[in-house]
This record gives structure tokens, sequence and C-alpha cells, in this order.
């Protein structure tokens, strides 16, 4: 990719971070916040994330749900996240799959008996062991894994770049009907989410130049790799694009 084509991405990634910001007037105190610690080995991430849950509606809640945006990209899945016309420009090296899984879900102190639902294996559903009333907040813990495809997409690694949109487990939308629960469509804009607040620690090889939706306010390297940690409030979502033919200014 030509240097233009690399400006060009990184114009389209801050565009999207001014998206994942807006909408969001109201006291970040009264948003769910995620606290992401995840370190990228090879073609897999590894996550391990804590969700403090806000429920802002004006009813009770008795089960949290999760979209898996990353496993629309598995075999089998029943919506594939490309379109028919761009299947050979996003797969250059041929078909190639990923997929999200779910090793162990924490509600408080206890193993919660989370299972996987939604109209195409893309939403995780965990069951609370009481009600979550209005304004009442409750912490959930999710281990998880992403194995990436090899595919030019929003999720995934290419010859450039690696793409880590949707890298994680995000609440559903939440209004006064219940969790909104999003397909992963190839056309148009096929999920949303609820504003939130976040803290990533993010670990890859010290190679990679980062491009990230938060502020970065830590890094360290040590043994070839670098962590670095970021902020960011009120945003829609969280997300990373990794290349080592970045330049930056």
């Amino acid at each position: 990719m030509r240097k233009t084509g690399f400006i060009l991405a990184l114009i389209l990634l801050i565009s999207g971070i001014a998206v994942f910001g807006s909408g969001c007037k109201d006291s970040s105190s009264s948003k769910s916040s995620y606290d992401i610690n995840c370190t990228l080995a090879g073609n897999e991430l590894i996550g391990k994330q804590t969700v403090e849950f806000f429920n802002h509606t004006e009813n009770t809640v008795s089960e949290l749900k999760f979209n898996l945006h990353a496993n629309a990209f598995r075999s089998g899945a029943k919506y594939s996240p490309i379109g028919a016309q761009y299947i050979s420009r996003a797969y250059p090296n041929g078909l190639s799959y990923g997929e999200m899984s779910i090793d162990c879900v924490m509600v408080g102190e206890k193993k919660a008996d989370f299972s996987i639902g939604g109209e195409d294996k893309n939403i995780l559903i965990v069951p609370l062991d009481k009600e979550i009333f209005p304004d009442e907040r409750i912490t959930v813990i999710i281990d998880y894994k992403v194995k990436l495809a090899n595919v030019i997409a929003r999720t995934g690694y290419n010859a450039d770049t690696i793409n880590l949109a949707n890298f994680y487990p995000i609440l559903c939308a939440l209004d006064e009907n219940g969790f909104y629960e999003c397909v992963y469509y190839a056309e148009g804009d096929p999920y949303y989410s609820d504003c939130a607040n976040y803290t990533v620690t993010f670990t890859c090889e010290q190679n990679y130049s980062v491009a990230s939706s938060g502020k970065l306010v830590e890094a360290k390297t040590e043994n070839g790799k670098t962590e670095r940690k970021y902020v960011i409030t009120n945003a829609r979502s969280f997300a990373f694009v990794l290349s080592t033919k970045f330049e930056t200014v």
C-alpha cells in the first residue's frame, strides 16, 4: 500500500473516533465501563475484560447480553461479513476464518453459567443472580480469545495491517425494550452500542506502530514487546490498527 493509502487509513480512523464520541453528552458517571487487558500473539488475541454494567433504564435487568461481532468471521456463519462482490478482494490469499471464544465469565466472585445464542451464535448471554435495578451497577469479568482471519476487513490481518475493530465482547445496546441483538450483515452499519468509558491495556511486538481510538497514557517495552495503556470516555466502541509500515506525525 502506498503512503497515500496509509494517510487515508489514518484519516478514516480519526473520523471514526469522532463518531465513536458523538451523541454521548450525558455524564460519564452514568455509563458502563470496560477495563480490557489483551495481548496479540501471532494471529490470536487473548483478552480479559472487567465490565462494570450501569443500568441507565427504568427497568430491572436479570441478564446481560454481549455482541460477539468477531464470530461473524467463523466457518459456517449464517451471514458473511463480506459482501459477495468483494470476496476475492477481501481474501486475496483465499478464504480464511476466525472466531471469538469465551473461556470464562465471572459475576462478582462466582462463575456464571453463560451461553452463546443469538441468530448467528453472535450473543453472549450472562444470567445474573439478582435483578439490577435502575441506577445500580454490577461487575462482570470475561476471559476470551479471538482468532483472526486473513482478510482485509474491520477485523483481521493482511499484508499491510492488523485490524482490531470488534475485538472484545461488547454490551448490546439497552433501552426500555431490553437488549438489542445486532446481526453482522455485510452491508451498511449493521450494529451499534451504547456509549461507555474505556481503559485498555494492549500488548504486542514492539516493531508495530499502533493507531487507537483512545489516548495513550502509558507505554513500556520489555523483552521485545510493548505494553500500551489507553483511555477514552463516552465512546461507542474501541479499536486498534497495527502496522510495521505506518509513518507517524
